[in-house]
């Protein structure tokens, strides 16, 4: 629900300090994603791209509700491109670390997430080790995921007016 994503998570006590990576596939960079977070906290990894857990049914809310993080790397960059990786992730509690360009700014408030690809330049490594410290950690869980509700009105407008001009 939207007003779920309005709201920050909040303390997160009830949490392991862990990560969860729900994933069909390894290719890169997400390899490269994961090896790094596992050098800064476990990660307990479901789907087809695990052997020991391809093939078994899961819920994603479920195995995710003892994590403090959900690893949720989009599958590439481009400006604009997010899928439910994110928001999935917020929805069930956890704080979302994904690789992302920055116009996700644009769709999501970027201190809400840790967006690996900010560490790039400086190494994946130490930067996850710095922004999960606890000073770091807290101002991350008091941000909302969403800073203003969604809203289709301007597609809307845009459409009605292609639709007029077209009929006229």
């Amino acid at each position: 629900p939207i007003e779920q994503l309005m709201r920050p998570l909040g303390s997160q006590s009830n949490r392991n300090f862990k990560a969860i990576l729900i994933s069909s596939h390894q290719r890169e960079p997400r390899a490269t994603l994961l090896e790094s977070v596992k050098r800064v906290m476990d990660v307990e990894c479901y789907g087809s791209a695990f052997p020991e857990t391809k093939g078994k049914k899961f819920l994603k809310l479920d195995v995710c509700r003892d994590k403090m993080f959900a690893l949720c790397p989009e599958n590439s960059m481009a400006p604009g491109y997010y899928t439910e990786k994110i928001p999935d992730a917020f929805a069930a509690g956890c704080i979302p670390i994904t690789w992302c360009d920055q116009n996700v700014a644009h769709d999501f408030n970027p201190n809400a997430i840790i967006n690996m690809a900010t560490f790039a330049a400086t190494g994946y490594v130490e930067g996850l080790r710095e922004i999960v410290q606890p000073h770091a950690l807290d101002r991350i869980r008091n941000e909302p995921l969403l800073l203003k509700r969604p809203s289709l009105d301007s597609i809307k407008t845009f459409l009605e007016k292609m639709i007029s001009e077209l009929l006229s």
